[in-house]
């Protein structure tokens, strides 16, 4: 962004005015940080807050009425009632191009699973399960980069999706697909696929959204972005399913109290040897 202002076409201001100070139009002659400084000296204290606390929240507006459309699309699909389908599809593609817990879905809520367990191994003073501080650690990675982006932005409700790293939603899908994972292995395959499911059947079906009249979002169906994302489900599943094996394999040889094979490793020749 820094090259595009000083080189491609300055000052090249708008967005950072638009994202930083809340300021539709750039004033020229007048600095960024002037601007900033600028919008944020006609706020009082409780708007500053409000602000920010409204950049905190936004991520996750219309959470639960994301899913309730989710399950619009499936049940009106299934009874072949295209038009409430698509109408539903509709408002969904419009809450996941915003905001960040639509686009998770029920992905997202491995998340407050991962927090009740660690909440109740806390009060419980159980052991943590293998990889639970790596877990924990993205967690807090997951916080702190929220909060330093409602900080950063003005407000009110800047924090959208667009308006911030892709790589949060990422990291916010991979640690809640761990935590149905903490539960069974199964229920994080079964949310990956489902979730996949209903995101390739949106964008082949309702694509353009022909159906619901006055529909937000409008595009042709892309053959080759279909196949890539029926691939990338198909690889998804593949790897969790795999990885639900091997833990399989290991919650079996707990139960029959194996143990896992000792290596060794001669100080003299530097081979290395099982030991079962």
């Amino acid at each position: 962004m820094m090259l595009y202002q000083k080189l491609y076409q300055p000052p090249a201001n708008a967005l950072m005015e638009l994202q930083l100070a809340n300021r539709q139009h750039p004033v020229h002659g007048r600095s960024t940080t002037r601007v900033i400084v600028d919008a944020y000296q006609k706020l009082n204290a409780h708007q500053v807050v409000s602000h920010k606390v409204s950049n905190l929240t936004t991520p996750f507006d219309h959470t639960f009425a994301s899913l309730a459309d989710a399950a619009r699309v499936v049940f009106h699909s299934l009874l072949g009632q295209s038009g409430a389908a698509a109408g539903a599809a509709d408002r969904l593609i419009n809450l996941q191009f915003f905001f960040i817990g639509p686009i998770l879905g029920l992905a997202g809520w491995g998340i407050v699973i991962l927090l009740l367990r660690s909440v109740v191994a806390g009060i419980r003073r159980r052991p943590q399960p293998e990889g639970a501080s790596w877990q924990l650690v993205w967690l807090l990675i997951v916080a702190v980069t929220i909060v330093v982006w409602a900080l950063i932005l003005f407000g009110p409700g800047a924090t959208v999706a667009h308006q911030g790293t892709y790589l949060l939603e990422l990291v916010c899908f991979a640690v809640g697909v761990s935590g149905w994972w903490s539960l069974s292995p199964r229920a994080a395959v079964l949310v990956v696929a489902s979730s996949s499911a209903l995101t390739l059947w949106m964008f082949v079906r309702f694509t353009p959204n022909v159906a619901a009249p006055g529909a937000g979002v409008r595009a042709h169906v892309s053959v080759s972005v279909a196949m890539l994302l029926a691939a990338s489900v198909l690889a998804c599943l593949a790897s969790l399913w795999w990885l639900a094996g091997d833990a399989r394999a290991d919650f079996e040889a707990a139960d029959l109290g194996i143990e896992p094979p000792q290596v060794l490793r001669s100080p003299e020749t530097g081979l290395v040897a099982d030991q079962v």
